[in-house]
């Protein structure tokens, strides 16, 4: 049986104010994962001030109730510390692959100092305070009730669809440099509030399950047909949006994501007319979606936007041939790793010969493999831990959704939208924008909530 809502208190009201200042901030200024762009220097400071009172309103049962995604934040903090805290000369000159940098002290004549794991000290402190914006949000999300929660999800929701918005206005525009939000960005495709147009597509994705959510809520015996067709005609134009921006990674997890959507929906069984209609419903928003994106794509003509989804760019080519060297990195500096935030200056000093190029790796362009590279075995046991964390709980919602107790489809929409951005991270770095970190965290929070907030109504 559903829990039913928790009543709100003034802390958890604050807290869902704070949180919601956070998310706006989060999509208007950190829609890009350069740590050069002038919004971090509004959204860290608003960061800075969530996250402590995110701490001030943090209560021991709160902290016990959500334990485990904390406890896979603070290991990540955790790690990310001990890899900036400086080591005497005769540990640091020990660690795998610190043989260039002892060797260019004793060339210069310098004293061996003392040096932090991460080779590149003050990315990995930058790394931290890139933390501070997921962990902002996972402490303040945790203190909101059921209610605020979902009040949140529709947030976040309402401002990927000003993304999608700016998008259609980038299209309508002709991709006028103006209509850009920041001045490095994938130009000539639509990027919303967003720099690059695989974490455009990423985000698009992940609202598809959010949106039917926020169309046919849970506990609603007979969702109305307008708010459905409305969700429809939505996903339809963000799919385009999908489609003409080129990202193939992006079709590829459209698929994931819509193919979620019978599992995070509860049909009312009980009704098999209202069940019919539904299906049907649902059937012709599906045709309504692929006749709009037909249509909207033959007249605007966008045939180099179907281009890009078969042929490969010079830049691609460079971040797949770069995948080879990258792991023979990771074998030289494995088990600790270059440290968090070094992959840059790293891959420069190893870059092979026939990599250099005009372009350059701002990243692995595979996220997996440079959090392997950064920290090494201390990085894969967080990363496996994580796995099978995702893998038990999503199970288990799985079989909650499909028993009476129901009350679980925003969990299993994180589910969704974890799911989604791992699999991104594959062959991209979605997770380095600080709007996606920001999802990410409340993703989690959100499938922990159910247990959660069923230990809080038993306590």
């Amino acid at each position: 049986m559903g829990m039913g809502p928790i009543a709100s208190t003034p802390r958890s009201t604050t807290a869902f104010w704070a949180l919601i200042v956070l998310v706006a901030a989060a999509f208007l200024f950190g829609g890009s994962a350069r740590d050069d762009v002038i919004g971090l220097a509004v959204l860290r400071p608003v960061a800075a001030i969530c996250l402590g009172i995110g701490l001030f309103l943090a209560s021991g049962e709160t902290l016990r109730h959500y334990r485990w995604p904390l406890i896979g934040l603070g290991a990540l903090v955790l790690l990310t510390l001990l890899h900036l805290i400086p080591l005497p000369p005769s540990i640091w000159t020990a660690l795998p692959g610190r043989e260039l940098a002892a060797e260019a002290g004793r060339a210069g004549g310098i004293e061996q100092p003392w040096r932090p794991i991460a080779l590149a000290p003050w990315r990995g402190w930058n790394a931290l305070f890139a933390l501070m914006i997921p962990a902002a949000a996972m402490l303040l999300a945790i203190r909101c009730d059921r209610q605020q929660q979902h009040r949140v999800m529709i947030a976040v929701l309402l401002l990927i669809l000003v993304s999608v918005a700016v998008g259609a206005v980038q299209v309508a525009g002709g991709f006028n440099k103006l209509l850009y939000v920041y001045r490095i960005s994938s130009l000539d495709v639509p990027t919303g509030l967003f720099a690059n147009r695989n974490h455009f597509a990423v985000v698009l994705c992940c609202a598809l399950p959010l949106l039917v959510l926020a169309a046919a809520p849970e506990g609603a015996t007979r969702p109305g047909s307008l708010a459905l067709w409305l969700a429809g005609v939505v996903g339809a134009v963000g799919l385009l949006l999908l489609l003409l921006s080129g990202s193939r990674s992006g079709l590829l997890l459209a698929a994931v994501a819509i193919a979620s959507v019978p599992l995070i929906y509860r049909w009312d069984k009980r009704n098999p007319g209202s069940l019919r209609k539904r299906r049907l419903l649902m059937l012709g928003i599906a045709a309504l979606a692929l006749m709009l994106i037909v249509a909207f794509a033959i007249y605007f003509a966008r045939a180099e936007a179907l281009d890009r989804l078969v042929a490969t760019d010079e830049s691609e080519e460079l971040r797949f041939s770069a995948w080879g060297p990258i792991f023979e990195m990771v074998r030289q500096y494995f088990p600790i790793g270059s440290g968090v935030g070094s992959f840059v200056d790293v891959f420069y000093a190893g870059e092979p010969r026939e990599l250099l190029k005009p372009s350059y790796l701002n990243h692995a362009h595979n996220d997996w493999l440079e959090w392997l590279l950064e920290t090494g075995l201390p990085g894969v046991l967080l990363a496996l831990a994580a796995i099978a964390g995702w893998t038990l709980r999503s199970l288990r919602l799985v079989r909650m959704q499909r028993g009476n107790g129901g009350g679980v489809g925003l969990a299993l929409a994180g589910a969704v939208i974890i799911l989604l951005l791992g699999l991104a991270s594959i062959v991209d770095y979605p997770v380095r924008v600080p709007a996606v970190a920001c999802l990410l965290a409340l993703a989690a929070v959100w499938m922990a909530a159910p247990a959660a907030q069923k230990g809080s109504s038993a306590a």
